[in-house]
């Protein structure tokens, strides 16, 4: 008789589901690693009543091809009868390739490969890790600068794209709807082109401060726009008392927040937020939380480093 030692047995049987219903799959057992659960497949097949290994009673086992081993389920050490070919089945479609077994292989040896077959995925697993380190991936690069501020055709792609993503903004299971799509990088790209250039429009003809900075003169792409910095653009605005004309319309907004950056390059520079900004800010935070945390419960902390020296 063999022993599979190294994982545990879990009964298939049947399949319990919500509201006192189940599901019958025969007479059927599965092993888990239960130092990674995760590492093997339940039903690799991904069919329908393929949950692990079909087994026989001891009486069906003179009537079928089948393997004898002792299994333990955590609670009790029992003998199963596995069918073999079921067995080969459900243990090839987790090895890789080279390692798969047939159903002439030796019973011994399919069931040392079902002892050794966490450590197998391990192994497999570890190695496309060092794959992925060293392999070149395929990248799209930008075109940013080229990109037109005021091309016709380009008015009404960016008139989808604001649709789309006021949409998918509205609530969180709206924006893993992006997801699902799995849009391309230049399509990604492309888009961002457009809103850019639509939010430089709305910006020279809503904000004073940024239409004086552009200067006179039509801008058609842009690499012909200077970059704006604190110094060429916010402090001057602040120096000469008409901070206001940093904002849309010339006016801070309404019920604004105040908000100061940090001072690390010298006094500390405030501007404001309006109510539809922080609202905007705080969902796509909420957002990007789910993304990587799932409905987790979380603690949030908002801080950064700050390097102290003395003045020259």
């Amino acid at each position: 008789m063999f022993q599979i030692n190294q994982l545990q047995a879990v009964d298939f049987s049947s399949f319990d589901l919500n509201r006192g219903n189940s599901i019958s799959y025969g007479n059927r057992i599965g092993f888990v690693d239960p130092n990674h659960r995760g590492l093997l497949k339940t039903n690799p097949r991904n069919e329908i009543g393929k949950m692990g290994i079909a087994c026989h009673s001891w009486l069906g086992s003179f009537f079928n091809n089948t393997i004898e081993a002792e299994v333990s389920d955590n609670a009790e050490t029992k003998v199963v009868y596995l069918n073999k070919n079921s067995t080969v089945k459900w243990l090839n479609s987790q090895l890789p390739a080279n390692l798969n077994v047939t159903s002439d292989t030796p019973s011994n040896e399919i069931v040392e490969r079902i002892n050794a077959l966490s450590d197998i995925l391990q192994q497999v697993e570890e190695r496309k890790k060092e794959q992925a380190l060293f392999e070149e991936k395929p990248t799209y690069t930008a075109s940013l600068t080229t990109q037109q501020l005021d091309g016709f055709w380009d008015r009404i792609k960016t008139v989808f794209w604001r649709v789309f993503n006021a949409i998918t903004t509205w609530s969180w299971n709206l924006l893993k709807f992006r997801f699902y799509l799995q849009l391309s990088e230049k399509t990604v790209d492309c888009a961002s082109q457009l809103l850019a250039a639509s939010t430089y429009r709305n910006t020279v003809d809503s904000v004073p401060a940024y239409k004086e900075f552009i200067g006179p003169g039509q801008k058609d792409f842009f690499n012909e726009l200077p970059p704006t910095s604190k110094e060429n653009y916010i402090k001057p605005a602040i120096t000469n008392e008409n901070e206001q004309s940093l904002y849309h319309g010339g006016k801070i907004p309404h019920k604004a927040k105040r908000d100061t950056s940090t001072g690390t390059s010298g006094p500390s520079t405030a501007w404001y937020r309006g109510v539809d900004e922080q609202h905007h800010v705080e969902k796509m935070s909420t957002f990007a939380a789910k993304a990587i945390l799932g409905e987790r419960p979380y603690s949030f902390i908002n801080g950064f480093a700050m390097v102290l020296g003395q003045p020259e």
